[in-house]
Order: C-alpha cells, then structure tokens, then sequence
C-alpha cells in the first residue's frame, strides 16, 4: 500500500519519506516542480502540481492508502479543503495532518468529513516544536494505527503519544 504526501516542506517531508520508505511502504509526493529530482532521488515517486488542484491530488491518490498533510508554518489552512476533497474522490482511507499548533479551520474540515483521520499537533509557537525525527515517527505511527480513528492527538503531552502507542522518549 501506498502513502502520499502533499507537497510537504522539504527538510519536514525528507524525514518523512525516508522513515515511511524504511518501514517498507510505497511514498508518492506531490511536490513543485524544482524538487522532482529532489524527491525522486529520495526513493519516492512525484506527480508536480498544485495542492489546491483537487483533481491533480485525486489522480495522483489513487489506490493509496494514506493521505498525509505536513505543515510547519501555518501554510495549510485554506489548503487543506480542496486536496481533501481530492484525496476522498480518490477512496483514500486515511488522512493524517501534522500542524505546529491546533488549527480551527483544519478542524472544523475533519469534523465535516467522515473519513478515518489523524490529527497530530506537533507543537509551536508558545510551545517546543518536535524536532522532524519525532513527526516522522508519529506519522508513522498513525498510518499503522488500527480501527477507524477519527483522532486529535497533542504530541507535547504523553497522553498524545500513547495514543499512537509510543513513548514520547
């Protein structure tokens, strides 16, 4: 089964993809058109294009399992909706997002949609940011978790990372 990525900052998304490809799955990328190469070498496989292209996400999404968001700027809000929607026409069954710090929009879209989800809320701000080793690890996590989660999960607590069956350490 396949993962994909839509188009993850760069140092975030690196870390990802190696520790997604590590544990044996298939990574796909969409990404802008300077980091093809980038990814490529990585050991993914890229579709360039816009996120907010519903369509190019659904095209590139099919038959993937797992759908994941990755922000660390507070870029993703007035993203999110659109690749969504794309990545639900395409039948994905999960959808994992990472933010620096609880977005109400990105909310207020997994509460919309009755999809699988897992929001991991990697700190910022007025809070330690993970470093990208520990998001790369609870991505992981969450594409691994069983059931049908439909879960926010605050990574700088334990309770957070239990819920993904790992030790924040």
């Amino acid at each position: 089964m396949s993962v994909i990525l839509v188009w993850p900052p760069k140092e975030l998304g690196r870390v990802v993809v190696e520790r997604l490809l590590s544990e044996g799955d298939e990574v796909r990328v969409i990404a802008p058109h300077d980091e093809r190469e980038w990814y490529r070498s990585l050991g993914a496989r890229v579709a360039v294009g816009d996120p907010l292209d519903p369509d190019l996400v659904e095209r590139s999404s099919q038959g993937a399992r797992t759908v994941v968001f990755l922000d660390v700027g507070g870029n993703l809000a007035g993203h999110f909706e659109f690749a969504l929607e794309g990545a639900r026409h395409a039948g994905v069954g999960r959808v994992i997002v990472s933010t620096p710090r609880r977005d109400r929009y990105i909310v207020d879209a997994l509460r919309q949609d009755p999809g699988e989800h897992v929001y991991l809320i990697a700190g910022g701000r007025f809070r330690r940011r993970l470093a990208h080793q520990a998001v790369a690890k609870a991505v992981n996590a969450a594409d691994d978790l069983a059931g049908t989660p439909r879960l926010q999960l605050d990574l700088t607590t334990r309770e957070g990372w239990a819920s993904l069956g790992l030790d924040p350490g």
